[in-house]
């Protein structure tokens, strides 16, 4: 029988290492179920969060014969776990919130796409889907959910791998073959070196905040990819403060900031009536060098987290990541973010949100 010159042949082999050396070399692509450490990263369990084996370089394949994924129809679902199982140990950073938890995915396909070699997203996995594979049967049919478009966290995830697949087709440096990973324990990174530019993968999958050394493959201008940032490198192992979940993509060329939605205009659900507002007001609007003071009146007790959110949809800067009482309080923005940095003029939004669900969201003008 005569196949098409670029056809695959994937084997679902799951063999030791040396049987499976030997057929990639004869041209076989492989299955790389790395579910198991990817999911313990999402949920901020790291301890046996390593997940270097998605590299077909350290299974020792010649050639990028390895079809990674982190899910798979008989895999449980990242987000299923993280959020019946996710680390909820320290209350500023909980995995088992929704939002929070698809945020983590945003990490995790940091780090699973920027690794060269074929992967395999499955169904609804750029979503988020959290139906437990064992949902009505293990095989029974499960729901499709087309709706999850319609929340903006889960949108933003979605265009998030969408930016992650663009530069892997369009840049070569994301199927280079030289490259290297540092990924165990919670602070992870991925370094790529291209012909023409290298990049650098950051990531925090602890519940915490933490300090990482980059380890920059050199010193001079790097750019981060989805915030438009840059930063001029003379130190290249000087520490780079991360917030829990945080992650950045930086290169030597500055690439095309990604079109991803600001998560802003978030309503809470249908009701009757539309739900008092929880955040009062920002004065003075626009901001300018005294800063501003951001108003927040809750009802009842909450756990909230309030954050300044720029026009990329990236998080700029936490204000504050707290349990308050019910009534009236304040946070102050003085227009820098978390690295204490100023920002540049423009439109931003102060977007808060509860534990229990609750959102709102002010506009904010910063204009020195």
């Amino acid at each position: 029988m005569d196949y098409p010159p670029d056809t695959r042949l994937i084997l679902e082999h799951f063999a030791a290492d040396t049987e499976e050396i030997t057929l990639a070399a004869d041209g076989f692509m492989l299955w790389g179920n790395m579910n198991y450490a990817y999911n313990e990263a999402t949920m901020g369990w790291n301890t046996n969060s390593n997940f270097a084996r998605v590299s077909y370089k350290v299974r020792n394949f010649d050639d990028p014969h390895l079809v990674g994924y982190m899910e798979s129809h008989d895999e449980e679902r990242l987000m299923f776990k993280n959020l019946n199982y996710g680390n909820n140990s320290v209350s500023s950073h909980n995995a088992r919130n929704l939002n929070t938890a698809l945020s983590r995915l945003e990490l995790a396909n940091t780090f699973f796409l920027s690794v060269p070699g074929p992967k395999m997203i499955w169904q609804f996995g750029e979503l988020g889907y959290d139906y437990s594979i064992d949902y009505d049967c293990r095989v029974c049919p499960k729901p499709i959910r087309w709706d999850y478009a319609n929340n903006p966290y889960r949108q933003h995830l979605y265009q998030t791998v969408a930016a992650l697949n663009r530069i892997r087709a369009n840049h070569a440096v994301f199927s280079t073959d030289d490259f290297s990973m540092a990924t165990a324990g919670a602070l992870k990174r991925i370094a790529l070196n291209g012909s023409d530019m290298k990049a650098t993968v950051l990531g925090n999958f602890d519940v915490n905040p933490g300090n990482i050394n980059p380890n920059f493959q050199q010193a001079g201008w790097w750019y981060e990819f989805f915030s438009g940032d840059s930063i001029n490198v003379a130190n290249t192992t000087a520490t780079i403060p991360l917030q829990a979940g945080e992650y950045r993509l930086y290169t030597t060329q500055r690439l095309e900031t990604p079109d991803i939605s600001p998560i802003v205009g978030i309503q809470p659900a249908a009701a009757p009536t539309a739900a008092p507002r929880l955040l009062n007001r920002a004065y003075p609007n626009p901001v300018q060098y005294e800063g501003c003071t951001v108003e927040i009146a809750l009802p009842r007790p909450e756990r909230v987290r309030l954050d300044i959110i720029n026009a990329n949809g990236q998080i700029v800067a936490t204000l504050l990541e707290a349990q308050l009482s019910s009534g009236t309080h304040q946070a102050a923005w003085n227009g820098t973010s978390n690295r204490q940095q100023a920002l540049p003029n423009g439109a931003y939004w102060c977007v808060l949100q509860t534990q229990s669900g609750r959102y709102d969201m002010l506009p904010l003008l910063l204009q020195r």
